[in-house]
């Protein structure tokens, strides 16, 4: 819901409503777009499955579009359309929507002064809760529509926290399903990706070990070398033609010295809400955690701890966990953890996410 973030939208290009999608008004007076996904032939009194898709961070739309963002360029990469397509396959029904921040993103490209309207700077007031609200409101919706349909969830970063809470406050979810899942809040996974994550780059660089990027490291034809030696007069503090690991991290801090990385209404909104941990702790519907061991995003390392606790707490029959090696956070190929590049996820993996909730969620 950042600012930043509608923009970056804007730039890009917002991509073109589907043809078959329908219009909801949310309660606060704002329509979203929404499409519903079925089996062929497949009436309403006969749906008994339904999976309610839930976007990750950013302006996405009900497609949750990364072709801006995966290699190589210029590949189409509809990823919450094709995980719809797997899932139909085996088959489910899907509701896939328009993400608020989408929807406000279309307006201000329609028109700019949208942006500094008062109805655009009430949507700034509590961007978390909106999302909560919203899903919630398209879950009621298809608990109306197939009501002898059992619902569940299927959240994507960001998402896998908004289904969490929404399954916490309505009884009839009978599960989540959560794709690059995080326990942590939006301002611990930031500092960690804009802080840490960048470490991994550095260490490659870093050929002797030493701690330091000398003048031969820096001259390698690397994205991240050239960046760096054009920053060199930044990061090098001390003058000695080089830069430390601390000099390279303390770059990577000043984002979160000079700016909010995250909007302080989002921040409010999360303390104001349950923990995703806490909710996984005593949930009753069943959960399943699709990680892929190389998501550089949301790390692995967090649904592990929540397996640990599991098996030496909490002891719940009702949590699953896949891990798709060598896999990022939209269980796309990388070449390694450092990569940062998305790319298509290969049909194999979205038949085999649609197999793993076919059989968790019967």
């Amino acid at each position: 819901m950042k600012v930043v973030n509608l923009v970056l939208s804007v730039l890009l290009g917002l991509g073109v409503v589907d043809a078959a999608a329908e219009v909801e008004p949310m309660v606060d007076g704002l329509a979203l777009h929404y499409a519903i996904d079925r089996p062929d032939g497949m009436v309403d009194t006969a749906v008994k499955r339904v999976v309610v898709l839930v976007h990750g961070s950013g302006p996405q739309s009900m497609d949750e579009d990364l072709t801006a963002v995966t290699v190589p360029a210029g590949t189409p990469n509809l990823f919450f359309r094709d995980v719809s397509a797997a899932l139909v396959g085996r088959g489910f029904v899907t509701l896939r929507y328009d993400k608020r921040s989408y929807e406000l993103a279309s307006r201000i490209k329609a028109d700019a002064a949208y942006a500094k309207s008062a109805d655009f700077q009430r949507q700034q007031a509590h961007p978390l809760r909106d999302l909560v609200e919203d899903l919630r409101h398209f879950t009621e919706l298809v608990h109306k529509r197939f009501p002898a349909a059992d619902i569940y969830l299927l959240g994507h970063s960001e998402g896998t926290q908004v289904a969490l809470r929404v399954a916490d406050q309505v009884d009839f979810v009978k599960g989540v399903a959560l794709i690059g899942f995080t326990g942590e809040t939006l301002v611990s996974s930031a500092f960690e990706q804009t802080v840490y994550r960048p470490l991994g780059l550095f260490r490659e660089l870093d050929r002797n070990a030493d701690g330091v990027l000398d003048a031969t490291e820096l001259a390698v034809d690397t994205p991240m070398a050239k960046a760096l030696q054009r920053q060199l007069g930044i990061l090098d503090q001390d003058g000695d033609g080089r830069i430390s690991e601390t000099e390279f991290v303390a770059g990577n801090y000043v984002n979160r010295v000079l700016t909010n990385i995250v909007p302080p209404a989002y921040a409010a909104d999360e303390a104001s809400l349950p923990k995703p941990l806490d909710i996984i702790a005593r949930a009753r519907f069943r959960i399943l955690f699709l990680q892929g061991e190389w998501d550089n995003q949301t790390p692995a390392y967090q649904t592990h701890a929540v397996q640990i606790a599991n098996r030496l707490m909490w002891k719940k029959d009702t949590l699953n966990f896949v891990y798709f090696p060598h896999a990022g956070h939209a269980l796309d190929p990388r070449d390694s953890y450092n990569d940062l590049h998305y790319r298509k996820t290969p049909d194999e993996t979205l038949k085999q996410v649609a197999g793993e909730m076919d059989t968790v969620f019967p």
